[in-house]
């Protein structure tokens, strides 16, 4: 069995026990959770082209997930795990969205629909650091010559 460290900053921890302990809404764990789903949509993508995923970094502005270099992808594959992210949260958006118009746990799941709506479009952003922009670079790259 191949294990993967996760490493959180100092700081990371520090947002993260600042935040829950000033939120008495609850609003930002359920961001925090739809976070988190969006990093295991990348990471179970990851896991179905049988990359090796050496260790997660939990920095203050975002995750890095550091993976071993020895497979080579595609464009397409590159492509598929920088959208996976954004797809899963389009997923939990759709899950919460059911649960919101059946009226089941209604607050919680209009709250995970608009946070991860909202986190789905942001990432589809064709910024360099963000999922459209790996996407938009490995689609670019599929398509066109180096120079």
């Amino acid at each position: 069995m191949k294990s993967c460290r996760l490493t959180f900053s100092v700081y990371f921890l520090m947002f993260i026990t600042c935040t829950l302990t000033l939120d008495s809404s609850g609003l930002s764990a359920l961001a925090f959770f739809c976070a988190a789903v969006h990093e295991l949509g990348h990471f179970l993508a990851l896991n179905a082209y049988h990359v090796r995923v050496k260790r997660i970094d939990c920095r203050l502005f975002g995750v890095d997930i550091v993976t071993d270099h020895t497979k080579c992808l595609s464009y397409k594959q590159e492509m598929i795990i920088a959208m996976a992210g954004i797809l899963a949260n389009f997923f939990l958006c759709l899950g919460s969205w059911v649960c919101w118009k059946c009226d089941i746990w209604t607050f919680p799941a209009e709250a995970i629909f608009s946070m991860s709506l909202f986190l789905g479009i942001f990432n589809l952003l064709p910024v360099r650091n963000l999922d459209g922009g790996h996407a938009l670079g490995a689609l670019l790259c599929a398509h066109t010559s180096y120079q």
